[in-house]
């Protein structure tokens, strides 16, 4: 990054060679994050911006590369727990959160009892207002039944 005359920073693309090496590093970081839910939101964020990098996302994705130097292993254990364990969600969102694309970010995670065994994060493709009435029409309820998510993720009708 280098400064204009104004003392503003100015984020440059990166040249071939770079771009080349940013974008094989950061599909290795994509490889990792499936089994490493510290490093998904960072990765997801690295890989929006391979078409593109910037010098900026450079710096983002060697700042991922101190924390994988520093952290090369996460260890989940699932201990015994009983049988009867309640499924829970959390998900959080940060409607129209890029201040350049205007995309709202949402994600979360399924817990079976004190088991984290599904997390998730997404970018709308869709302006705050509709994302927002498609949330509320999916994830409500109608004369034909509930509408929920099924440990996959994908969208399922339950009721009569």
């Amino acid at each position: 990054m280098r400064e204009d005359g104004g003392g503003e920073e100015v984020d440059e693309v990166l040249d071939w060679d770079r771009h080349k090496v940013y974008r094989a590093v950061a599909a290795r970081a994509n490889y990792l994050a499936l089994d490493r839910p510290d490093i998904q939101y960072a990765v997801k964020e690295a890989c929006r911006a391979m078409s593109k990098p910037m010098e900026k996302d450079w710096l983002k994705l060697k700042r991922l590369a101190r924390y994988l130097k520093g952290k090369p292993r996460l260890v989940q254990r699932f201990a015994w727990q009983a049988k009867d364990q309640i499924l829970n969600g959390y998900s959080d969102a940060n409607w129209a959160g890029c201040k350049k694309t205007r995309k709202s970010t949402s994600g979360g995670s399924l817990m079976l009892g004190a088991h984290c065994i599904r997390t998730w994060g997404e970018n709308t493709k869709h302006d705050c207002f509709e994302q927002r009435r498609e949330r509320v029409v999916c994830c409500g309820e109608d004369n034909v039944g509930s509408t929920g998510f099924d440990l996959h993720g994908k969208r399922r009708r339950t009721g009569t």
